[in-house]
């Protein structure tokens, strides 16, 4: 009994570091996998209308560049995250 006691002990503590060493300490993020998922949602947000955004950026532009990297799955999405971050920011700042 005693034996079994610390064999379990000893089981859950080898589990907690294998997990701390796997998960918490070694975070890693695909972000071009997580812009492929939410392709479209990125897609709609850098098709909202905002005036002040389409002074800085033409609006042809940037369909021409959804259009691109739908067609080519090769693209790095992530490479978009500039444009998306300006786009969100005048969504917020300068909503008409």
């Amino acid at each position: 009994m005693i034996y079994e006691f610390i064999l379990q002990k000893t089981i859950a503590r080898v589990n907690e570091a294998i997990y701390r060493s796997l998960t918490l300490r070694h975070f890693v993020t695909d972000y071009n996998l997580f812009f492929r998922i939410n392709f479209m949602k990125i897609k709609e947000i850098l098709r909202r209308p905002n005036y002040t955004f389409y002074e800085l950026v033409e609006k042809k532009k940037v369909e021409d560049l959804n259009n691109h990297v739908e067609l080519n799955p090769n693209f790095k999405l992530s490479s978009l995250t500039d444009l998306i971050t300006i786009k969100l920011f005048f969504d917020t700042i300068y909503s008409n």
